[in-house]
């Protein structure tokens, strides 16, 4: 099933045609080039329109068609021109360029556009997420965790992951021997057991993708998983396998790295590796995930209770595994632990069995701004209109009480309040309690919606 997605301009555009329901048009399109900087002409504006229909409004450039004014780009009407053929709004400060046929804006009536942006990313910033991560003594799963050797090359891929908000993408050439990407060293004692664990996608069907434990102070490879693209199958899920072996530290051994590379038989092949780990199997502290933006966001671990049948339809599969064929259950409570600054707090795991399987931590973050009108995100789009809608017809219902404008002001507050009640427990799933956390804590203020209010 695909991940439903929005963008700002979706959201932005249907709050705006909610608080402006009986005014046509909210959004509309320019039908000529009216010539000048200061005029934009739609044949849809009249006759039916009227002079108040428009001045004061907002104005705001909604795409991008070339020759036009940039995307945002906001002016005021202050006339309009109704005579004979024209249907023109005449606005202020000037557009950078004129506005051309085709090229898309909006009319914001009520608010200035910036301020319903501002209010998206409020809200957004009050509403949670469920987010499962990885843990690991070393975790690697951005381009700054994995350095390039020989002819490899890597970057950051936000579009494809199987957990958290992207992976990494690497291209190799035809030796995986001496192409790949590494990560830094993590220190390790040796005779020590630990376990690797990763997720590998995006291989073209011939193309082999390999995750190596790499013995840094012998330059010598300690164990591998390998995996044939062939195999992957079809659908989302099938795009990922997991990597996953226990492997012996060397007793000679005190650092170990993690090599990851793909290869396919006379030519260059890109392959994805998503939160590559490494984790002592006797380990029960760990530092904080950088995912997480405070200690009280962690929930709890979750563990891979088997790990399905090894993907060995292809000879040169090697510890790895289908992914829906794995079940996730509780591994043990957090103890969340935190002396002076935020980002010191660490993760003590409340059970003393080795970790055999990989493990995830769970928790809860805000979700993050939108970036600008046209990227996608994975927010709940009607969860959002809703929010913001009942946020700005409550400050006009506020503007109506301090006019003492008292009928005005309760039926707003009523309208914002029956929205609000189909909303609840939704809204309350957004924002649930956080977490325990032991030890000093540095004061900060959060607020959550609760109950229809914003609560700190």
């Amino acid at each position: 099933m695909a991940t439903p997605t929005t963008t700002r301009l979706d959201i932005r555009q249907k709050v705006v045609k909610k608080l402006d329901s009986p005014r046509y048009p909210i959004v509309s399109a320019a039908t000529s080039l009216a010539g000048g900087t200061t005029v934009l002409e739609d044949t849809g504006l009249a006759p039916g329109s009227q002079t108040e229909d428009f001045i004061g409004a907002w104005i705001y450039i909604a795409d991008d068609v070339g020759a036009g004014p940039s995307v945002g780009e906001i002016a005021r009407v202050t006339n309009v021109n109704f005579t004979g053929t024209n249907s023109q709004l005449i606005v202020a400060p000037a557009f950078s360029a004129a506005v051309i046929n085709a090229q898309a804006y909006e009319i914001h009536r009520q608010f200035h556009p910036t301020h319903v942006a501002d209010k998206i990313d409020e809200i957004l910033e009050n509403l949670r997420r469920d987010i499962y991560i990885p843990l690991g003594a070393l975790s690697a799963n951005s381009d700054a965790d994995w350095t390039d050797v020989g002819t490899a090359t890597d970057a950051d891929d936000p579009s494809n992951a199987f957990y958290g908000d992207g992976s990494v993408s690497t291209v190799s050439d035809t030796s995986m021997a001496t192409s790949y990407i590494k990560t830094f060293n993590l220190g390790v004692v040796g005779g020590e057991v630990v376990m690797v664990y990763g997720w590998v996608g995006q291989l073209l069907n011939t193309a082999v993708a390999r995750l190596s434990l790499w013995d840094t102070t012998n330059d010598a490879e300690i164990d591998f998983a390998l995996f044939q693209g062939s195999d992957r199958g079809t659908g989302d899920e099938a795009q990922w396998r997991l990597a996953h072996f226990l492997a012996d530290v060397p007793a000679t051994c005190d650092q170990v790295h993690l090599r990851f590379s793909s290869f396919l038989a006379g030519n260059d092949d890109s392959a994805n590796i998503n939160f590559a780990s490494i984790v002592p199997v006797n380990r029960r502290v760990f530092d904080l995930k950088s995912e997480f933006e405070w200690p009280e966001d962690v929930d709890t671990t979750l563990y891979y209770t088997k790990l399905g049948v090894e993907d060995s339809t292809n000879a040169n599969n090697q510890n790895v595994f289908h992914l829906k064929e794995e079940q996730l259950m509780k591994w043990c409570d957090l103890d969340v632990r935190q002396i002076g600054d935020v980002r010191n707090a660490t993760l003590h795991l409340d059970r003393n069995s080795d970790l055999r399987f990989p493990m995830l931590v769970r928790g809860r973050v805000d979700y993050d701004k939108l970036a600008d009108d046209i990227t996608s995100s994975v927010v709940p789009e009607d969860l959002i209109v809703d929010l913001v809608y009942i946020e700005l017809v409550e400050e006009l219902a506020q503007e109506d009480l301090e006019d003492e404008n008292i009928p005005g002001f309760e039926a707003k507050m009523g309208k914002a309040q029956a929205v609000r009640n189909k909303l609840d427990p939704l809204a309350r799933d957004k924002s649930p309690a956080r977490s325990k956390v032991h030890g000093t804590i540095t004061g900060h203020r959060r607020r959550n919606y609760r109950g229809g209010n914003w609560s700190r």
